[in-house]
């Protein structure tokens, strides 16, 4: 009876939050899979929201009221794998602009999925950090939606984990799984060097390689170079 939008016991209706941790902080070489964030063990700590019922479907409320929750949590990054087709995308929502914008204030980013409609998201880069998906090539998805900004990671067969398939090698598409990696690079700098998570977002675009289509995915060594002044 957990409402959406509240912290709970590990549970979800359907397995796409479990996945999406996959990318962002699991680690078990046993099972193949390396988090992002986790680069010398599990260190990385995780609070989840659910803010579906049914595994597949959310609306604004629900994502407002799981963000509102977010202030008094550890500070760092906030992946929203999440979003509609434009123009409705969840960054033109103005209710989470305004809540993106005091997060940042407070010392977190939230970090937004583009979308996986293969649209241009004409909306503009304000509070959030948006990332699109590129395959192994730095070629943009074909599914991937654009727009506005440059934000970008790896989202095209990535490995991740789900309950259903066990250890068996799974590998997922979508922007959701592109956002993970750009938060799990948030959460590396601002480990490394004691910073913020807009500071570290920052340096991760100031140092990012460049891709197609002027998009930029993280390049740890060189935002760790920077972040520690090495």
């Amino acid at each position: 009876s957990n409402p959406t939008g509240n912290a709970e016991a590990v549970h979800e209706s359907g397995s796409h939050g479990t996945e999406v941790a996959t990318v962002a902080a699991w680690t078990d070489d046993s099972l193949g899979y390396a988090g992002m964030a986790n680069l010398e063990g599990q260190r990385c700590t995780l609070t989840i929201f659910r803010i579906s019922q049914d595994g597949q479907s959310s609306d604004s409320l629900r994502i407002i009221t799981a963000l509102s929750r977010v202030p008094g949590l550890p500070k760092g990054p906030v992946n929203l794998s999440f979003g509609a087709a434009p123009p409705n995308s969840v960054n033109s929502d103005g209710a989470v602009q305004q809540i993106a914008q005091q997060l940042q204030q407070l010392g977190y980013k939230l970090v937004l999925a583009s979308g996986n409609d293969g649209m241009v998201d004409p909306s503009p880069e304000l509070y959030a950090r948006r990332v699109a998906s590129c395959d192994a090539g730095g070629n943009i998805s074909s599914f991937s939606d654009t727009g506005n900004f440059r934000g970008c990671a790896p989202g095209d067969h990535v490995p991740i984990y789900t309950a259903s398939n066990g250890i068996t090698p799974f590998l997922g598409s979508g922007t959701s799984f592109s956002a993970p990696r750009w938060s799990a690079a948030i959460a590396v700098l601002m480990a490394a060097a004691n910073i913020s998570a807009p500071q570290a977002d920052a340096i991760i675009e100031q140092t990012g390689t460049h891709v197609a289509g002027g998009f930029i995915i993280p390049n740890f060594k060189a935002a760790l170079d920077r972040a520690t002044g090495h």
